[in-house]
């Protein structure tokens, strides 16, 4: 407690209490939210991929 009342504040915390992050990812479901966000952004990494591997001329450098 007294780390959230000092003048000038710390970033970075002088003691981790790992219980505190056990507890935070059982209470909530943040498997279920980590692959909620990584399955759609994967997608479009393929997606983009995709688009601009087809979308350039790679054969504008050749003679012929």
């Amino acid at each position: 407690m007294q780390e959230i009342a000092q003048y000038p504040p710390t970033f970075i915390p002088e003691t981790f209490y790992w219980r505190n992050y056990l507890e935070t990812w059982t209470a909530a479901p943040f498997t279920r939210y980590t692959m909620n966000t990584l399955l759609p952004m994967i997608e479009l990494f393929f997606v983009f991929q995709r688009y601009f591997i087809e979308g350039m001329n790679l054969t504008a450098g050749t003679k012929g």
